[in-house]
């Protein structure tokens, strides 16, 4: 499988915002999302989101 990740910036961090955010960028692609948790939770946190097709 091909995998890879992005670690998307969030104006504010929290785990159900990562899951959103890393299901939304799985669909742009076309992948599945196989972790997601917010790396630097609160006001201007990350997240980081693992895919693989």
């Amino acid at each position: 499988a091909e995998c890879g990740y992005t670690s998307p910036m969030m104006p504010f961090c929290k785990e159900w915002m990562c899951k959103a955010e890393c299901w939304t960028e799985a669909k742009l692609l076309v992948a599945k999302v196989m972790e997601h948790k917010c790396m630097k939770g609160g006001f201007k946190g990350w997240c980081y989101c693992r895919f693989c097709r």
